[in-house]
């Protein structure tokens, strides 16, 4: 350990902070293509992610449509 080093404990916290991002944006996407992941000028697409991609980022933030 280097004395004169910062200390990083903040990582847990900004990685919580990116994911809150993360699902804000993808949450909007999803909500303006009225939750279409796949297809043509659709979440995906302009996400520039696979549909598998999406659908994985989806699971792992909690991300589910409306009424399902």
């Amino acid at each position: 350990m280097n004395p004169g080093a910062p200390e990083f404990s903040g990582i847990t916290g900004s990685s919580a902070a990116l994911e809150d991002v993360e699902r804000q944006h993808i949450l909007q996407t999803l909500e303006s293509v009225g939750w279409v992941v796949e297809g043509d000028e659709v979440a995906a697409e302009r996400l520039g992610l696979n549909p598998s991609t999406l659908r994985s980022r989806m699971d792992k933030l909690g991300i589910k449509k409306p009424g399902h």
